[in-house]
């Protein structure tokens, strides 16, 4: 007669993880090793899966974003930087970037609208002749906005291929003729010099 088995038995078990590598070893009979074993494979499986759940969109904005990355130039004596990112050591990215680049889709924007936006502002702010010294991380640069609350517009936009003109950013320093002028920042045509002068509380007669 054969002896019963104590019940459960200890057959070793080794899970084998979705990567092709070997996992952990535990007992088949021993129900916390399994559980374990089976929590590993789980978390091996998200772990693998993360950067091709990321949507092709997002990562061609990453990329063009990236594409600047190691630029810097000296504006008023300060060294500005282009804020690159880098991916998680799982391939991920932070979860601002994704949740960024979807809302500004969501918004109607095409992704060749957001990329050009990006180069756009390159331009101005790794410029020297330009004034624009915000080194904005991607994510700040997808959702700062003018306002408070959901109506608020976003800045970005002002970067967008049908919006952008890089002259509006030239820096316009003072010259001997125009030294202490309230004006200097402007190029004002004529039909804008009135309002402009009225704005500052300055007198309009002779003007209009």
């Amino acid at each position: 007669m054969t002896p019963k088995l104590p019940y459960p038995s200890k057959t070793e078990v080794t899970e084998v993880s979705p990567e092709g590598g070997v996992g952990e070893t535990c007992l088949a009979g021993d129900a916390s090793a399994g559980i374990t074993a089976k929590a590993h494979r789980k978390s091996v499986t998200r772990r693998s899966s993360a950067v091709t759940r990321t949507e092709p969109a997002v990562e061609t904005v990453f990329d063009r974003w990236n594409a600047h990355a190691g630029r810097s130039v000296e504006k008023d004596g300060r060294t500005i930087t282009w804020r690159s990112h880098r991916r998680r050591p799982d391939g991920s990215l932070s979860p601002e970037i994704p949740t960024a680049v979807r809302r500004c889709l969501d918004g109607g924007y095409s992704v060749e609208d957001i990329c050009g936006a990006i180069d756009n502002y390159a331009t101005v702010l790794l410029g020297a002749e330009f004034y624009w010294s915000y080194p904005w991380a991607l994510a700040e640069f997808l959702t700062r906005a003018d306002g408070r609350g959901k109506a608020g517009i976003p800045k970005w936009t002002q970067f967008l291929p049908d919006n952008f003109a890089a002259e509006r950013y030239l820096s316009r320093r003072p010259t001997e003729e125009t030294q202490g002028s309230p004006f200097d920042e402007y190029a004002a045509t004529e039909e804008e010099l009135p309002a402009l002068v009225k704005a500052a509380g300055y007198s309009t007669e002779g003007l209009e």
